[in-house]
């Protein structure tokens, strides 16, 4: 489990293709096959095949896609709703 992985934030802020573990945190941001690609946990072979898939642009993603991964969890996006909150709870 990994709370909120900021090296796929920034890999996603880069447009850059994702590939990452199936475990929390990766998932909470990644959708497989949409905004990156996901293998199972410990599963070397389904890394392997995922990587020779991507090299060979047999998979591809869409950009828009990638981008809006990448809004949800933005400074600016994060800031405003955190902003919101704290403002509702003490009532401004």
């Amino acid at each position: 489990i990994e709370g909120l992985p900021f090296n796929i934030l920034e890999a996603l802020s880069c447009k850059k293709t994702v590939l990452a573990s199936n475990i929390k945190g990766h998932t909470d941001i990644i959708s497989d096959g949409v905004s990156g690609f996901l293998y199972p946990f410990g599963n070397e072979d389904s890394f392997v095949l995922r990587v020779v898939d991507i090299y060979r642009g047999n998979i591809t993603l869409d950009e828009g896609e990638i981008d809006a991964a990448y809004q949800r969890f933005s400074f600016e996006t994060v800031f405003e709703n955190t902003l919101s909150l704290m403002k509702a709870s003490i009532g401004i």
